[in-house]
């Protein structure tokens, strides 16, 4: 059985494949030596709204399962600091058919990524997009 003559494909109407999941080493990252490990460059903190503290935790999840390990905002860009991982690890466990985890012989034959571990992922997102001079913009509805 597969998805694909239906017109859409929910975990009700998908058969659950068998495959084993696949197993990971957690890298045990200590988030405070690595976080307290970075030098910083000279800088001036940005006063918009959004990098108080009142305006991050409005955007961030910061209770102890959080993913987001540390926040904050220099003169150009937000700084997040993210574990990357969900706060409930049940994630693809609902899925029927996860991606398959590689190793080469096939879907049938691959472990499934049916958990995750943490991984270090920092994003610099700019407090200030820069200006696409090639961007037309058009208001929705016309």
């Amino acid at each position: 059985d597969s998805c694909e003559s239906l017109s859409h494909c929910s975990p009700s109407e998908c058969p659950v494949v068998g495959n084993s999941p696949c197993t990971f080493t957690d890298p045990g990252i200590d988030w405070t030596e690595l976080i307290g490990s970075v030098s910083c460059k000279a800088c001036t903190q940005s006063s918009d709204s959004r990098c108080s503290t009142a305006g991050l935790q409005e955007v961030f999840d910061t209770d102890s399962t959080s993913a987001v390990k540390a926040m904050y905002c220099n003169d150009n860009f937000l700084v997040v600091w993210s574990a990357g991982k969900p706060s409930s690890d049940a994630t693809l466990a609902a899925i029927p058919r996860p991606p398959g985890g590689g190793g080469g012989g096939g879907y049938e034959n691959e472990c499934v990524t049916r958990s995750t571990i943490e991984q270090s992922q920092t994003y610099k997102i700019p407090l200030t997009p820069p200006i696409d001079e090639a961007y037309e913009w058009t208001p929705n509805p016309p």
